[in-house]
């Protein structure tokens, strides 16, 4: 079995009015009397254009807004699903993509093209000969080819359009299996691709081909009662010389369990696959391992992974073989009554009751063919440096590779899958649609349902929300069957043991409430109706009730480096149009009035201090949000922040780094809150006193000594107290705080501080108040002193004369520090570790001063 790559051939693209491609018989030959541009796989249409200088990068300024790429959302209508922007021209075209190819046919082998990722609608052409069509951009498309090669030469051509052609006045985007968030999001441009995203290649088969290799397993303690299933495709008739092997091995390298058989099928006995008649052979075995390792999220214990390895074998030769990754674990939502109305939503793991630390996983790029490895570790490893344990690969957009997978495998990171499905209403039954979906949602499911990271999996963003909204009858809604019936009865089939949900938010009566099931906290903050300072309130966040926030976010504004790379910066860049369209269509002037009411007003705010004044308060909203949710003794069961990275260059959005990764203030207060052990400080509902919590949520025990009150600028300590912490796994300690604030008429930091485990000493503060009401503060002379090495870090003492509320470490933002951006008092040196690499990196400042006047 092998494959050959055509990625790297020489491929060219043409660009045609529809149907010219054939009347210029690009599906036979390359036609180079035709302009075309030189092409690799992957590849989408823009990046080919923009790399001949066709058109200009649709990321710089306003170009996407000249392509007729407009952020879609406000005309997004909830009620029918529609989307009736303006077309571009590149939507109106078809595109050809061709290539030549050296090929050593084999007379004893079956070969297949693969295309594994293709956006949108593509017919497939191999010597002139159709081979199908794909209009999924989810699933790989494979097609027999094996009596169309040629021995030597042989010619591909493969058309591709947009989709969008519209076949009425209205066309629902919905409907087009692909990528949702190109037809404009609130943090995307409307940016509509087409292109081949993954490989294209070609595989042989001897004898057999590998449709299945699945394990299932019933796990009791760390006994596994295993089931391994394999689905064949028999090719011709086979000898008596195959066995079949399967090995569990672990990460030893030590094989712990096998098995070994000879292969016998009847080549003549098929079943009906589908359509058509093919020779099919299923074969399923039973096993018990014993003394296994148990697969456990991070802070909880080691995410032990397995390989399972399937081959068959001739003599010494391997005729079929598979891989996968496996590991072995009891995970289920524990929902509790809290009282007659109320339920709880609790991750609970191996037994272990696990508070989710979670955000959302949007791809990261608005072009799927940009997207790579490298991207996707890099996000995941900024995922893991702020305490994650769970990402939502949200339902707009894509069944991400492999590779982040079997990295969350690895690292104990729990996945909670959405089937793509977002905000959108397929009203009326249409049988060839269902059935796509079908074929997309079982793909789906085999190919993941082996990872151990894979947690959840869920029908669909925000369906289920949005559709009791507008009147109609419930139950006669085509959409909502999809997702409660047929994606449901799907994985109750194909993956039984996993979590299901029909949707996110779900539960309760009015999907979206607060007294149970997952919740999206968008109207406490950001959709707030009852006035403009109240939307911008970032406070409200902890008057929640919710039991579980699956979405919930701030925004702030990116660090200039990344706004310079699409427009030209000056001290009213945050005014111009291009920083407009590249800002989030909810931050508007939000931003700007956020300013005005936590700083005092001035008559003119320049860009720098929009940056700093912006990502301060959205730190801080980070910081109130999650620290009420996860402060209040399980009442609430985890908190999935919107989202983890941005898509295109942006001014301003949801995430604690900007496009370029650098790090933002949120990106410091979320690291904070989601340490495994922390102290919270939270606001109550009154919105004017305070409690706190020390949580434990690691396997660890937790005993020390805790100092906490409230302090002056001065360092004074107005108000202190101090007790001995004793805390176990889960467990947690909530108590007010005694201190009545309205006597305090000063500004003050509430503090605390504690050693660790290692003997290492945490702190942890909330002003009281906000900027406006800070008095006068100097610039400081920040210094740093190194105290010597510890294994890979340094110890560095960061202290100051006179007190500075925000120290910022380094204007290097994609250094990752232990600590930043934090209150330093006069005198009182703060200890943290530095990576060596990190060192010339270091360059202190008092990141806000002077009255902190924007």
């Amino acid at each position: 079995m092998s494959r050959l790559k055509l990625n790297n051939c020489s491929w060219r693209m043409f660009v045609m009015e529809i149907g010219e491609g054939d009347r210029y018989s690009l599906h036979k030959q390359m036609n180079l009397e035709l302009h075309s541009y030189p092409s690799s796989i992957p590849f989408d249409i823009h990046d080919v254009l923009v790399q001949a200088g066709e058109i200009p990068n649709p990321f710089y300024g306003l170009n996407a807004e000249r392509f007729g790429c407009k952020d879609a959302w406000s005309s997004f209508d909830y009620h029918q699903g529609d989307f009736s922007p303006d077309f571009s021209e590149l939507e109106k075209k078809e595109f050809w993509i061709c290539t030549e190819f050296d090929f050593d046919k084999r007379s004893d082998f079956e070969v297949d093209i693969i295309s594994l990722g293709a956006i949108w609608e593509c017919e497939y052409w191999l010597n002139g000969h159709s081979i199908g069509i794909s209009k999924n951009a989810f699933i790989e498309h494979c097609f027999r080819v094996t009596k169309l090669l040629n021995n030597g030469k042989n010619y591909i051509g493969i058309r591709l359009v947009s989709g969008t052609q519209p076949k009425s006045e209205s066309w629902r985007y919905h409907e087009i299996r692909t990528i949702k968030y190109s037809f404009g999001w609130d943090w995307a441009p409307r940016l509509i691709n087409c292109g081949l995203y993954n490989d294209i290649l070609l595989q042989e088969y001897q004898l057999v081909k590998l449709h299945q290799h699945h394990i299932k397993y019933d796990l009791n303690e760390q006994t596994a009662n295993l089931k391994i299933s394999v689905d064949l495709e028999l090719l011709s008739e086979i000898g008596d010389d195959l066995f079949l092997t399967w090995n569990l091995i672990d990460q030893s390298g030590q094989c712990i369990k096998s098995l070994e058989q000879k292969f016998e099928a009847d080549y003549k006995k098929t079943y009906l696959l589908t359509d058509s008649n093919v020779n099919r052979h299923k074969k399923s075995f039973d096993l018990t391992a014993t003394k296994l390792h148990l697969w456990f999220p991070k802070d909880y214990g080691e995410p032990y992974c397995y390989q399972a390895v399937f081959q068959i074998h001739r003599q010494d030769q391997v005729i079929c073989t598979d891989t996968k990754t496996v590991g072995f674990r009891n995970i289920y939502i524990d929902e509790p009554r809290l009282n007659e109305h109320e339920s709880a939503f609790r991750f609970v793991v191996n037994g272990h009751k696990i508070w989710i630390r979670g955000a959302n996983w949007v791809p990261p790029h608005s072009l799927w063919s940009q997207l790579t490895k490298k991207s996707d570790i890099e996000r995941l490893s900024i995922a893991e440096e702020m305490g994650i344990n769970l990402l939502r690969i949200w339902g707009g957009g894509y069944y991400a590779p492999d590779h982040l997978y079997e990295a969350c495998n690895k690292r104990g990171i729990l996945v909670w899958q959405d089937f793509m499905h977002a905000c959108g209403f397929n009203k009326n039954f249409n049988a060839e649609w269902q059935k796509e979906i079908e074929v997309e949602s079982k793909a789906a499911v085999r190919r993941l349902r082996h990872h151990p990271s894979l947690a959840v999996w869920c029908g669909s963003n925000e369906t289920h929300e949005h559709w009791p909204l507008q009147g109609e009858d419930y139950e006669q809604n085509f959409g909502l069957h999809i997702m409660d019936r047929v994606i449901a009865e799907i994985c109750q089939k194909e993956d039984p043991s996993r979590i299901f949900r029909p949707s996110s938010p779900y539960g309760g009566k009015l999907t979206n409430c607060e007294d149970c099931g997952d919740r999206h906290e968008w109207k406490m903050f950001v959709f707030q109706d009852e006035s403009l300072e109240e939307r911008i309130n970032y406070k409200r966040f902890v008057l929640s009730k919710g039991k579980f926030i699956s979405e919930f976010g701030v925004l702030g504004a990116s660090f200039s480096d990344s706004i310079e790379k699409f427009m030209e910066l000056s001290n009213d860049a945050f005014l111009q149009q291009e920083f407009k369209f590249h800002g989030n269509e909810f931050a508007k002037d939000t931003l700007i009035k956020q300013l005005e009411l936590y700083w005092p007003k001035q008559k003119s705010i320049n860009l720098q201090n929009y940056i700093k004044g912006t990502q301060y308060l959205q730190g801080e909203g980070y910081k109130y949000a999650i620290q009420h949710f996860r402060a209040n003794d399980w009442y609430c069961g985890g908190s999935i922040f919107w989202m983890l990275h941005e898509a295109w260059d942006t001014s301003n959005g949801w995430s604690p780094t900007d496009y370029s990764l650098n790090r933002k203030i949120a990106f410091y207060r979320i690291k904070d809150a989601y340490k495994p052990t922390t102290f919270l400080w939270t606001l109550n509902y009154d919105m004017k006193s305070y409690s706190w919590a020390f949580v434990n949520d690691a396997k660890n025990l937790v005993k020390t000594e805790l100092i906490y009150g409230l302090r002056d600028f001065e360092g004074n300590w107005v108000y202190q107290q101090k007790e001995s912490i004793n805390l176990c796994e889960t467990e947690r300690i909530y108590q007010s705080f005694d201190y009545d604030l309205t006597k305090f008429d000063t500004n003050g930091i509430l503090y605390a501080t504690w050693k660790d485990h290692n003997g290492e000493t945490n702190f942890t503060w909330q002003f009281i108040g906000c900027p406006k009401s800070w008095g006068h503060i100097e610039d400081s002379v920040i210094s740093v002193d190194i105290l010597g090495s510890d294994k890979s870090f340094y110890k560095v003492e960061i202290h100051s004369q006179s007190f500075c509320p925000i120290v910022s470490l380094s204007d290097c933002h994609q250094t990752t520090f232990a600590q930043n951006y934090f209150p330093l008092f006069a005198n009182e040196p703060v200890v943290i570790k530095v990576k060596e690499e990190d060192l010339a990196k270091l360059a202190p400042i008092c990141y806000l001063n002077d009255n902190c006047k924007v």
